[in-house]
């Protein structure tokens, strides 16, 4: 709880050999004698003492939910810092792209409120949804009306998805999107925002928690991380090509730089213990993390023609990527931008909808 970052070895060697010694004094003066009865010696002082114990702790756990976790007893400045992990927007015209289907991709309206059918898409995975606030802003601004398709976990590419079980029907999922497409040529644009990295290269960034993420597709014998880099190149050569077929313009939305912390959390713990940590990403290890994605989309550039939003270019300045704004933190994790920072952003998707 109080380790603010990766804990070193020696820490946990440290608690290793805490942890040897409160598990002798748990057997010593606890298990020992209630296995030999020099404590509660009939079943029912057992039973009164348990029930005893069981009342108190429900009790206790009453009052912290009626309490709130009593937020008083932190500072205001860190209540303030904590308080972005809830800043998610929600959009209300939200539901499922197809109610038949069991992908739960889910359909927003965007932008301007007025007659008439959407003439641009946003289709992402929770980074797509993440900046949405910003996006929507712009389109509002431009008096241009457009939809959110998207699900959290799944790349906005074609035939592709994570390995794990619960990601297979984001296929299905793209598909659909593509059929949407094709049934309404009014859509002129889709852009396409996603955590990119994490699925073309697989490694958390830095000491991020979490697992390692593989990729695959129709062509993938055996899942690794090179394979997620091919994977990665198949998929948006795939994805343009169908983009390109149905007469779609096409914006790609670069990466957000990411942490290694989880930031609302981990600059709380610091500012609670007085700890000063560098949270701030660099910018070189943003560009090198992003290096590959990078190859791969100007790649495709050669090839097809499309735009390019680059929020790190707003985000990062000198050798840093900030993760402040006016004391408050940017992002709601790691790597999910705040809604209050995505409306900050939403300037630079103003040339999007100016040529639309």
């Amino acid at each position: 709880m109080y380790a603010v970052g990766p804990v070193s070895d020696i820490e946990i060697a440290i608690l290793i050999g805490v942890i040897i010694i409160l598990s002798y004094i748990s057997w010593r003066f606890v298990e020992g004698p209630f296995r030999t009865r020099k404590i509660f010696p009939n079943q029912k002082s057992a039973i009164f003492a348990g029930g005893a114990v069981i009342f108190a702790s429900a009790s206790i756990g009453v009052i912290l939910i009626l309490g709130d976790g009593f937020p008083a007893r932190f500072s205001s400045e860190v209540n303030r810092v904590l308080a972005v992990k809830a800043d998610n927007l929600e959009l209300s015209s939200c539901g499922i792209l197809d109610a038949q289907a069991n992908h739960g991709l889910k359909v927003c309206q965007l932008g301007a409120d007025t007659k008439g059918q959407p003439t641009f898409a946003v289709w992402g995975d929770s980074h797509g949804e993440a900046i949405l606030s910003g996006i929507n802003k712009s389109a509002k601004l431009s008096e241009m009306k457009g939809v959110f398709i998207g699900r959290g976990g799944c790349l906005p590419l074609l035939g592709v998805h994570q390995i794990s079980p619960e990601y297979v029907t984001c296929v299905d999922a793209a598909d659909t999107f593509m059929l949407y497409l094709s049934e309404h040529p009014e859509i002129e644009k889709v852009i396409l925002i996603s955590r990119w990295a994490i699925y073309a290269m697989g490694k958390r960034f830095g000491n991020e928690k979490g697992h390692t993420v593989y990729i695959k597709d129709m062509e993938t014998v055996s899942p690794s991380l090179e394979e997620n880099k091919r994977v990665f190149a198949r998929s948006v050569e795939r994805t343009f090509d169908k983009l390109s077929l149905l007469e779609k313009k096409i914006v790609v939305v670069a990466q957000v730089p990411e942490t290694q912390w989880s930031i609302p959390e981990d600059s709380a713990r610091a500012k609670l213990l007085s700890i000063a940590l560098e949270f701030r990403p660099k910018i070189n290890d943003y560009l090198a993390r992003q290096a590959y994605v990078t190859e791969v989309i100007n790649k495709s550039k050669e090839k097809y023609s499309f735009e390019i939003v680059q929020p790190h270019k707003e985000i990062c300045t000198g050798d840093y990527c900030m993760v402040y704004d006016d004391g408050v933190p940017i992002y709601r994790d790691s790597n999910h931008i705040t809604n209050a920072y995505a409306d900050k952003l939403s300037k630079i998707f103003d040339p999007i909808f100016a040529i639309l």
